[in-house]
């Protein structure tokens, strides 16, 4: 089970938790949701962590400053933790959506229609 943590309680980053979390189920993949309270630097538990942050706060846990050019989104992987950084809430979003692009195959061919395609 995926654990997806927010940083930011705007309600665009509150919409792609939930559109992150739809977007698994749909693929098959399980998550939980928590805030930041539940937060640790260490994956101590091991477990598959996708992070929804600003740019701001990302740079505030790291040594390496990331910059993101206007409404850029960054994703990073380390360990078991995938990192969706942007410089917006709605930022954040796009890199949802490029996210489930990239792990699970997901393409939007029609504005009603998603497609899974194999990777």
């Amino acid at each position: 089970m995926d654990k997806i943590i927010y940083w930011d309680t705007h309600e665009t980053v509150l919409f792609a938790v939930e559109e992150l979390e739809r977007l698994m189920k749909g693929a098959g993949t399980e998550s939980s949701i928590s805030d930041r309270t539940l937060f640790t630097i260490l994956n101590e538990k091991k477990v598959s962590r996708i992070i929804l942050i600003g740019t701001e706060e990302y740079n505030s846990f790291t040594e390496k400053n990331i910059t993101i050019q206007n409404d850029g989104f960054a994703l990073v992987h380390y360990e078991k933790d995938t990192w969706i950084i942007g410089n917006e809430p709605r930022s954040i979003l796009y890199g949802v959506y490029s996210y489930c692009r990239e792990r699970f195959g997901y393409r939007w061919i029609e504005l009603e229609e998603e497609t899974i395609q194999p990777i």
